[in-house]
């Protein structure tokens, strides 16, 4: 049995001046869909490909591998891959979200709330 796609948007937070911007996060059964940009005061705007999706594993996790990013055109010098965990959801309609960003051997946690669209 299937459930309906759920859509959400907002910012995750890697603290208080850098964020993912997500202006499309999409759960459906077994996979995330989404759409985002990380936000950062010293490394600007960097844009995510779109079309992506994070594939739930069997710790329940969603991975997407191979991210590539952009920067005024320009691409990253390495791809990310990015985990999510939905830590809760609430039928109101938010959705807690936390998990990290990898590029280049660093990783970068987030976390935050989203909100249904």
């Amino acid at each position: 049995m299937t459930t309906q796609a759920r859509r959400y948007q907002g910012k995750l937070f890697f603290d208080a001046h850098d964020h993912l911007e997500v202006s499309a996060f999409i759960v459906r059964d077994k996979e995330i869909g989404f759409q985002l940009a990380s936000v950062s005061k010293t490394y600007g705007r960097w844009i995510a490909e779109s079309g992506k999706v994070a594939i739930q594993e069997a710790n329940g996790e969603y991975r997407a591998r191979g991210v590539q990013a952009s920067q005024a055109g320009t691409p990253a010098s390495s791809p990310w891959d990015i985990v999510f965990r939905i830590d809760f959801e609430d039928p109101s309609g938010l959705i807690e979200v936390s998990g990290e960003l990898l590029e280049a051997g660093e990783s970068y946690s987030f976390e935050g709330e989203l909100e249904a669209i």
